[in-house]
């Protein structure tokens, strides 16, 4: 038993150890969240943008004006080809866009749209407008989304739910900036 409450001991002193060599910026959960490169947009700043973001389930045609403090985000989610042939309802849907800063670490997010869809509009462009306050030092967003569509069967519409879903955003390493 002294052996064991040794090796406790012991691994405690090494932990504290090295946690007094890691840098004091670091947060304490050993990282911080960032946006993938390759999803992040760049901001700016001077007058109204236009863009397209594609990704596997969707696009999001988007206009956006920042200024002020604020961003006016307004524009269009049009899903895929293999959304609308193979599924018949969406039951539910979120989309969000998330704010970087010069490294794209997460600094702020908000919520950009909820919707569903089951009627005679299923798959017709979501349309949404929002006035957004920007976090300071955002140079960069990015979007993500989740939501749930069920497959058509037979034209009843009662098939398998299938989630859908992208999130942008990974942990980076201690130490990495």
């Amino acid at each position: 038993m002294d052996s064991r409450w040794s090796a406790v001991v012991a691994f405690l002193m090494i932990s504290g150890f090295f946690a007094l060599l890691s840098p004091c910026d670091a947060p304490a959960a050993g990282g911080y969240s960032v946006i993938i490169q390759e999803q992040r947009i760049p901001l700016s700043e001077s007058g109204q943008t236009n863009g397209k973001w594609d990704a596997r389930d969707l696009s999001i045609e988007y206009t956006y004006f920042a200024g002020g403090g604020r961003l006016t985000l307004g524009g269009a989610v049009k899903f895929a080809d293999s959304i609308s042939y193979n599924y018949d309802r969406l039951p539910s849907f979120y989309a969000e866009v998330i704010f970087g800063d010069a490294q794209g670490r997460v600094i702020g997010s908000s919520a950009l749209m909820t919707a569903r869809q089951g009627g005679s509009e299923r798959w017709e462009p979501i349309r949404f407008s929002r006035r957004i306050p920007l976090p300071p030092g955002t140079v960069c967003f990015a979007f993500s989304y989740r939501g749930e569509v069920v497959e058509a069967k037979g034209g009843r519409g009662g098939g398998n739910p299938t989630s859908i879903w992208l999130y942008p955003v990974t942990k980076a390493a201690p130490g990495q900036r």
